[in-house]
């Protein structure tokens, strides 16, 4: 029985259900009267029809009347009370004559036939006496339909790749139906155009002689006997064929006596996963290049001082193109060549700084104190080459991996600040999320080609108009460190300054030339208990991850083999780790606070084997260690106050 709450004494409403128990009989009657009550249906019967796998059919309402002390609503004795029906009043604020009462229907366990029952509404005085009531047949009629699983499908294929994407299925129910299906366009494939359901075909696109752009395809399944049809929606983006460069930025150089650096090997790819030809050319006399090769290839950049002026940054530029038709790009990579007329010593200069950053093409250093200015000066012979004024609270930077434009965040407006290297020209600031004191970073990266710059509260940013474009996806983590595959393919995502169990992540981006959209996406996940992870760092392809674990007192490592993340190599150090990075050749430098002395950072070669150890003065700031785009040089700062350069091999 159900009770709704428009009677005045609940002693009565148990007198009244009892009452009905007793009065009810197994009456096959509609109604059954007394003196001075009644009870009136807007109707005495309501049919519901459902058919399996369409929507649940639509909730009924029932005006009742009634001129007793309240209303009851049950069941006459025999009567089950039904699991795929619901009654309940529509108002439950409601206590005057007439209600209005909702009927409605769970379809979760119906199946194909007719449903009926008989719902009772009874009245009777406040002492449960002249009870009164009336029956409501109820109805539902299931039948059965056709239904498909999916409504629409959506494909992405890069012109020139020579598989077509993946096939989906497509799953179409409705029991002992036969059933057709055709699509209007022919570049959409079906495993089967007819059958009998339950059933699935498999759903795929040809993409063979369609240019970039977006398709759209209408696919019809229809019930054989003339019954309901489904349309399904299929969508193909055809994503032009793109070369790439591994480096867009390459420095070199050459010293009297000191170990120089002069070759330098890009890898030439592709993003189709075809094997196409290339071509490489130099628009400089003191730089040669690899003439030519096909995907994935490498070519090597060889830079000769012979008759170049001392003391200068020469710059030059390859273009890297094909002859395949399906390219629609040529890259280039910017190289700087600094010739020296003496030998670089380390250096340590007593600068108060607390974020630096390399270029990869000059052999320059940028640094930033939480002022209005980044420094930059040079790391050989530790000059103060320039300072820019570009904002009023300046943290983090990154660079483009070409040495075009450096970002800069500027914490007292939650902004970033694009600043053009070529003229140390300051642009326009990019709106952004409020930046964490300590933790502030970012990273530059590019999408299927695109540059984008990925702030440490998880914004993406287009690196050449400084819109967010997009965000990094993660349910808990409001602040990040990071660091990006050279080659854009992927990067990776720690949460800093945490103790525990703490996943590290693995990401993709992408960027559709034809829709002019960013996406990312998490892809991996490895849990793993941290000390404190303070740093991150990953190799040119994405297979191999380092980073600062503060507990831990070493450098765990990790790899990635294109299915899972998993453990490598810890390296040791000393407490408390806080800062990893790579050199262009792959190289590991990391770097710890030093709170007793001795070690202050640590090289290790590709192969995880030790290489060397370097002592500086004052603690490391967190992060802030960096590696010079030729490999020669690491700068470091750290609160002796010290910017300090010192000589590595690459």
């Amino acid at each position: 029985m159900k009770y709704f709450t428009n009677f005045t004494n609940y002693l009565a409403i148990a007198g009244l259900v009892f009452s009905l128990a007793a009065c009810g009989g197994g009456s096959s009657d509609s109604g059954g009267g007394a003196p001075g009550t009644n009870v009136t249906l807007s109707t005495n019967n309501i049919v519901f029809t459902y058919a399996i796998g369409g929507a649940a059919p639509a909730a009924q309402t029932l005006s009742v009347g009634f001129s007793g002390d309240g209303l009851v609503i049950g069941y006459a004795p025999g009567v089950s009370e039904p699991a795929w029906l619901d009654v309940r009043q529509a108002d439950s604020s409601d206590n005057i004559s007439p209600v209005d009462i909702e009927l409605s229907v769970d379809t979760g366990t119906l199946t194909v036939g007719t449903y009926e029952t008989s719902v009772r509404f009874a009245t009777g005085d406040i002492n449960g006496n002249n009870v009164s009531f009336r029956d409501l047949t109820v109805t539902c009629i299931v039948t059965n339909q056709l239904t498909v699983s999916q409504s629409q499908f959506d494909f992405t294929h890069t012109d020139g790749a020579s598989v077509a994407p993946e096939r989906q299925t497509l799953s179409i129910d409705g029991e002992g139906i036969n059933w057709t299906a055709n699509s209007d366009q022919a570049w959409v494939t079906l495993s089967a155009s007819s059958g009998t359901a339950p059933s699935s075909v498999q759903l795929g696109v040809d993409p063979a002689g369609l240019s970039s752009g977006n398709y759209t395809a209408a696919v019809t399944v229809a019930d054989s006997s003339g019954g309901n049809s489904e349309n399904v929606t299929v969508n193909l983006t055809v994503e032009p064929h793109k070369l790439f460069v591994g480096d867009n930025g390459v420095a070199f150089a050459t010293f009297p006596t000191a170990p120089s650096v002069l070759t330098h090997t890009v890898t030439v790819s592709e993003n189709a996963g075809a094997s196409i030809p290339w071509t490489a050319s130099s628009n400089s006399a003191w730089l040669s290049v690899t003439g030519g090769g096909v995907t994935d290839g490498a070519l090597t950049l060889t830079a000769d001082p012979s008759g170049l002026a001392t003391d200068t940054i020469h710059f030059a530029e390859v273009t890297v193109s094909s002859g395949d038709v399906t390219i629609i790009n040529d890259e280039a990579i910017t190289v700087g060549f600094y010739v020296s007329g003496t030998d670089p010593t380390a250096t340590e200069l007593g600068v108060t700084g607390r974020y630096l950053v390399s270029d990869p093409v000059r052999p320059y250093v940028y640094v930033t104190n939480n002022g209005a200015t980044v420094d930059i000066y040079n790391i050989y012979t530790g000059a103060l080459v320039n300072s820019v004024t570009a904002g009023v609270e300046l943290k983090a930077m990154t660079v483009a991996g070409s040495g075009e434009t450096l970002f800069a965040i500027d914490g007292d407006d939650n902004s970033i600040v694009p600043i053009e290297l070529s003229t140390l020209t300051v642009g326009s600031k990019w709106p952004a999320d409020n930046f964490a004191q300590i933790n502030a970073m970012l990273e530059y990266t590019r999408f299927n080609g695109k540059g984008v710059v990925i702030s440490n509260r998880r914004e993406v940013f287009a690196a050449n108009t400084g819109m967010q474009v997009t965000t990094v996806p993660h349910p808990f983590y409001d602040n990040i460190i990071l660091a990006a595959a050279e080659d854009g393919a992927s990067f990776f995502v720690l949460r800093p300054g945490v103790s525990g169990l703490i996943d590290l992540l693995r990401y993709t981006g992408d960027y559709s030339t034809v829709n002019d959209a960013y996406s990312v996406e998490q892809t991996h996940a490895l849990n793993r208990s941290f000390g404190n992870a303070r740093d991150i760092a990953v190799n040119k392809d994405g297979s191999k991850i380092y980073t600062a674990d503060g507990g831990e007192y070493a450098f765990p490592t990790f790899s990635f083999d294109g299915d899972a993340i998993a453990e490598g190599t810890v390296l040791a150090a000393n407490p408390y780790p806080l800062a990893v990075e790579l050199g262009p050749t792959e190289k590991l430098y990391g770097g710890i606070n030093a709170v007793t002395g001795g070690t202050d950072a640590w090289s290790y070669n590709v192969d995880d084997s030790a290489d060397n150890t370097y002592v500086i003065n004052g603690r490391l700031h967190d992060r802030q260690v960096r590696i010079s785009g030729d490999g020669l040089r690491m700068i470091t700062l750290s609160d002796f106050p010290a910017l300090t350069f010192s000589t590595v091999t690459p």
